[in-house]
């Protein structure tokens, strides 16, 4: 049973999404980052999982 129960705790949680938005800025001045390289690792083992560039404004979005 208990495995069962963990078996079904790793289907549910496989299936979350979430989306990561920001805005990349100039540490100095804070002027915003146009087209800059945005990408999204796994703390454990440091896996790619997306990546985008940054629009004209330096906002970017990414759906994991």
């Amino acid at each position: 049973m208990r495995t069962f129960l963990l078996f079904c705790f790793a289907i549910l949680f496989s299936n979350l999404q979430a989306q990561v938005t920001g805005k990349v800025t100039d540490a100095q001045t804070g002027a915003p980052m146009p087209y800059a390289t945005v990408s999204l690792f796994t703390e454990t083992d440091s896996v790619l999982v997306d990546g985008t560039i940054t629009d004209d404004t330096g906002v970017f979005s990414i759906n994991a």
